[in-house]
Protein backbone atom coordinates (compact mmCIF):
# COMPACT_ATOMS: atom_id res chain seq x y z
CA UNK A 1 0.00 0.00 0.00
CA UNK A 2 2.67 2.41 0.54
CA UNK A 3 4.54 2.32 -3.19
CA UNK A 4 1.12 2.67 -4.10
CA UNK A 5 0.64 5.92 -2.13
CA UNK A 6 4.15 6.79 -2.65
CA UNK A 7 3.47 6.61 -6.64
CA UNK A 8 0.57 8.57 -6.05
CA UNK A 9 2.40 11.17 -4.62
CA UNK A 10 4.99 11.49 -7.38
CA UNK A 11 2.54 11.22 -10.02
CA UNK A 12 0.41 14.22 -8.63
CA UNK A 13 3.55 16.15 -7.58
CA UNK A 14 4.74 15.88 -11.32
CA UNK A 15 0.76 15.62 -12.70
CA UNK A 16 -0.76 18.60 -10.70
CA UNK A 17 2.55 21.27 -12.19
CA UNK A 18 1.73 19.49 -15.48
CA UNK A 19 -2.08 20.29 -15.51
CA UNK A 20 -1.65 23.68 -13.92
CA UNK A 21 1.37 24.68 -16.48
CA UNK A 22 -1.64 23.32 -19.60
CA UNK A 23 -4.33 25.49 -17.64
CA UNK A 24 -2.45 28.66 -17.54
CA UNK A 25 -1.38 27.87 -21.15
CA UNK A 26 -5.12 27.56 -22.01
CA UNK A 27 -6.10 30.42 -20.01
CA UNK A 28 -3.60 33.04 -22.07
CA UNK A 29 -4.87 31.59 -25.24
CA UNK A 30 -8.05 32.57 -24.48
CA UNK A 31 -7.21 35.72 -22.78
CA UNK A 32 -5.48 36.62 -26.59
CA UNK A 33 -8.26 35.69 -28.21
CA UNK A 34 -10.52 37.65 -26.53
CA UNK A 35 -8.35 40.60 -26.91
CA UNK A 36 -8.11 39.86 -30.60
CA UNK A 37 -12.06 39.56 -30.53
CA UNK A 38 -12.28 42.90 -28.83
CA UNK A 39 -10.19 45.26 -31.22
CA UNK A 40 -11.49 43.84 -33.86
CA UNK A 41 -15.19 44.53 -32.28
CA UNK A 42 -13.67 48.06 -31.41
CA UNK A 43 -12.22 48.36 -35.32
CA UNK A 44 -15.71 47.81 -36.65
CA UNK A 45 -17.12 49.98 -34.16
CA UNK A 46 -14.85 52.60 -35.30
CA UNK A 47 -15.74 52.14 -39.12
CA UNK A 48 -19.32 52.60 -38.95
CA UNK A 49 -18.61 55.84 -37.33
CA UNK A 50 -16.49 56.80 -40.27
CA UNK A 51 -19.05 55.84 -42.22
CA UNK A 52 -21.93 58.01 -40.43
CA UNK A 53 -19.62 60.98 -39.97
CA UNK A 54 -18.60 60.66 -43.91
CA UNK A 55 -22.34 60.61 -44.84
CA UNK A 56 -22.96 63.82 -42.51
CA UNK A 57 -20.30 65.57 -43.69
CA UNK A 58 -21.74 65.12 -47.36
CA UNK A 59 -24.74 65.14 -46.43
CA UNK A 60 -23.80 69.25 -45.22
CA UNK A 61 -22.09 69.94 -48.72
CA UNK A 62 -25.00 68.93 -50.80
CA UNK A 63 -27.57 70.41 -48.80
CA UNK A 64 -26.54 74.25 -49.07
CA UNK A 65 -26.38 73.71 -52.42
CA UNK A 66 -29.74 72.17 -52.84
CA UNK A 67 -31.52 74.61 -50.81
CA UNK A 68 -30.00 77.90 -52.69
CA UNK A 69 -30.81 75.95 -55.62
CA UNK A 70 -34.37 75.81 -54.42
CA UNK A 71 -35.01 78.96 -53.12
CA UNK A 72 -33.63 80.27 -56.58
CA UNK A 73 -36.01 78.14 -58.70
CA UNK A 74 -38.91 79.23 -56.21
CA UNK A 75 -37.92 83.17 -56.54
CA UNK A 76 -37.28 82.55 -60.59
CA UNK A 77 -41.05 81.17 -60.54
CA UNK A 78 -42.31 83.82 -58.67
CA UNK A 79 -41.08 86.64 -60.72
CA UNK A 80 -42.46 85.03 -63.44
CA UNK A 81 -45.59 85.11 -61.88
CA UNK A 82 -46.47 81.07 -61.70
CA UNK A 83 -47.67 81.44 -58.10
CA UNK A 84 -49.47 78.21 -58.38
CA UNK A 85 -46.08 76.81 -59.37
CA UNK A 86 -44.23 78.77 -56.24
CA UNK A 87 -46.70 76.88 -54.07
CA UNK A 88 -46.78 73.70 -55.24
CA UNK A 89 -42.29 73.97 -55.16
CA UNK A 90 -42.52 75.98 -51.29
CA UNK A 91 -44.94 72.63 -49.98
CA UNK A 92 -42.48 69.50 -51.26
CA UNK A 93 -39.36 72.34 -49.99
CA UNK A 94 -41.37 72.07 -46.49
CA UNK A 95 -42.17 67.95 -46.60
CA UNK A 96 -38.15 67.61 -48.13
CA UNK A 97 -36.96 69.55 -45.28
CA UNK A 98 -39.57 68.25 -42.61
CA UNK A 99 -38.17 64.93 -43.41
CA UNK A 100 -34.86 65.60 -43.79
CA UNK A 101 -34.54 67.28 -40.18
CA UNK A 102 -36.71 65.21 -38.31
CA UNK A 103 -35.30 61.52 -39.30
CA UNK A 104 -31.73 61.22 -37.68
CA UNK A 105 -31.50 57.62 -38.88
CA UNK A 106 -29.56 56.81 -41.52
CA UNK A 107 -31.34 54.15 -42.31
CA UNK A 108 -34.61 54.35 -42.92
CA UNK A 109 -37.57 52.17 -44.74
CA UNK A 110 -37.62 52.21 -48.43
CA UNK A 111 -41.30 53.72 -48.27
CA UNK A 112 -39.85 56.75 -46.66
CA UNK A 113 -36.94 57.13 -48.57
CA UNK A 114 -39.05 57.20 -51.35
CA UNK A 115 -41.66 59.55 -50.15
CA UNK A 116 -38.30 61.69 -49.35
CA UNK A 117 -36.97 61.05 -53.24
CA UNK A 118 -40.51 62.25 -54.39
CA UNK A 119 -40.35 66.15 -52.97
CA UNK A 120 -36.71 66.02 -53.76
CA UNK A 121 -37.59 65.01 -57.62
CA UNK A 122 -40.80 66.92 -57.49
CA UNK A 123 -38.89 70.25 -56.55
CA UNK A 124 -36.08 69.82 -59.47
CA UNK A 125 -38.92 68.85 -62.07
CA UNK A 126 -40.33 72.23 -60.91
CA UNK A 127 -37.05 74.01 -61.56
CA UNK A 128 -36.08 71.95 -65.08
CA UNK A 129 -39.84 71.66 -66.17
CA UNK A 130 -39.98 69.83 -69.76
CA UNK A 131 -36.23 68.99 -69.44
CA UNK A 132 -36.15 66.25 -67.30
CA UNK A 133 -37.95 63.25 -67.16
CA UNK A 134 -38.60 61.09 -64.55
CA UNK A 135 -38.88 57.65 -64.77
CA UNK A 136 -38.94 55.27 -61.60
CA UNK A 137 -38.44 51.62 -61.65
CA UNK A 138 -38.17 49.55 -58.40
CA UNK A 139 -37.56 46.37 -57.65
CA UNK A 140 -39.12 44.50 -55.17
CA UNK A 141 -36.75 43.02 -53.26
CA UNK A 142 -35.20 46.33 -53.25
CA UNK A 143 -38.69 48.03 -51.60
CA UNK A 144 -37.76 45.54 -48.18
CA UNK A 145 -34.68 46.82 -47.82
CA UNK A 146 -33.45 50.01 -45.80
CA UNK A 147 -32.29 52.80 -47.61
CA UNK A 148 -29.69 55.27 -47.22
CA UNK A 149 -30.66 58.69 -47.07
CA UNK A 150 -29.18 60.05 -49.86
CA UNK A 151 -32.08 61.58 -52.34
CA UNK A 152 -30.34 64.47 -52.80
CA UNK A 153 -27.21 62.98 -54.09
CA UNK A 154 -29.16 60.46 -56.34
CA UNK A 155 -29.22 62.43 -59.05
CA UNK A 156 -26.66 65.40 -58.29
CA UNK A 157 -24.64 64.89 -60.74
CA UNK A 158 -27.23 64.52 -63.80
CA UNK A 159 -28.25 68.15 -63.37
Amino acid sequence: MSEAVFTLLILGGIGLPVAAYVTLLLLDFFEKELDYLQIQNKRIEMEKELQRVEYLQLNQQIQPHFMFNSLNAMLSLSRLGRTKDVSHALEEFSQFLRYKYVNKESLVAFEEELAYTSHYLSIQKIRFGKQLNIRLTIDDQAKRTPAALCAANAGRERF
